[in-house]
């Protein structure tokens, strides 16, 4: 992360914008996800959030090689979009091969389909993060 956004006060507000979007999206998802998920506010406000940081991780792996291999070494301006689009939808083949993983489980429908969704959204959220800082701070 330090070689895409080498200033300390650029690390921040990316990591301040994560954190904004993704409880902006549990709290968007809240009142349909409750109606599938028993259990209380705040254990599904934390399953999201774990569900949406396993996919930012798996695509901040996927993402930061990639980028010092095309923006870094080969000087161009920013990450070629077709890398992005890629790697987005090898997040999503694995949330749609989780979901019916446990779909054949036979788990609830807060399991098979809300946390694969929160996982692509994980990836996807940080995604739009990093472009909006690359936006900001050119």
């Amino acid at each position: 992360m330090e070689r895409i956004l080498p200033k300390k006060q650029e690390r921040l507000v990316f990591y301040m914008y994560n954190f904004v979007l993704r409880i902006f999206l549990i709290l968007l998802a809240a009142k349909l996800s409750q109606k599938y998920f028993p259990h209380g506010f705040w254990l599904y406000a934390f399953i999201a959030y774990l569900s949406m940081t396993g996919g930012a991780f798996i695509y901040r792996r996927m993402y930061v090689p990639i980028y010092k291999m095309f923006v870094i070494q080969d000087g161009k301006e920013q990450m070629p979009a077709i890398f992005v689009y890629c790697m987005l939808t090898l997040v999503m083949a694995v949330c749609v091969l989780g979901g019916l993983i446990l779909f054949s489980q036979h788990k609830d429908v807060f399991t098979f389909i809300f946390v694969p969704f929160f996982f692509f959204m994980g990836a996807l959220v940080w995604e739009i993060s990093i472009s909006r800082m690359f936006i900001l701070f050119e």
